[in-house]
């Protein structure tokens, strides 16, 4: 019997070696340039777990991201300040979702919902296991 793509995804146990290639981000749209803490880097130093799950609730694929402490205090730190604001999940140039801020962030967990395709959700999982570009999430 062959079992389906997701399936495959979702019974797969979620690979955290590191890849090559460019690292995935969050960043806040349009920031002011006032704002220092703009973006958090989702890669391989940032995160615990990445996986592709499926989505009871929206009937959709999603990635799932669990963060290390550390860069869970920064989403926190960032998403309060921003709550209000669009922030942008994207490798480089390249913009796959962006979702309004609409409360803090605080579990140190994301699921990103509404990526359109099982290719771009690996292309991000892959991207979130790149290595790291820039300084590590704050520690305090």
């Amino acid at each position: 019997m062959i079992l389906p793509l997701f399936a495959f995804l979702l019974l797969d146990v979620p690979d955290m070696s590191p890849t090559e290639g460019p690292s995935a981000m969050f960043r806040l749209v349009d920031p002011s340039p006032d704002l220092i803490s703009t973006r958090l880097e989702l890669c391989f130093d940032n995160i615990e777990r990445v996986s592709i799950e499926f989505d009871d609730t929206t009937g959709q694929m999603a990635l799932q991201v669990r963060l290390t402490e550390a860069a869970g205090r920064q989403l926190s730190l960032l998403t309060a300040a921003h709550v209000g604001k669009r922030a942008d999940f994207a490798i480089g140039d390249k913009v796959f979702v962006s979702p309004l801020i609409a409360e803090p962030i605080r579990s140190g967990s994301l699921q990103i919902t509404g990526i359109d395709t099982i290719a771009e959700l690996e292309q991000m999982r892959q991207a979130a296991r790149a290595p790291c570009t820039l300084p590590k999430a704050i520690t305090e």
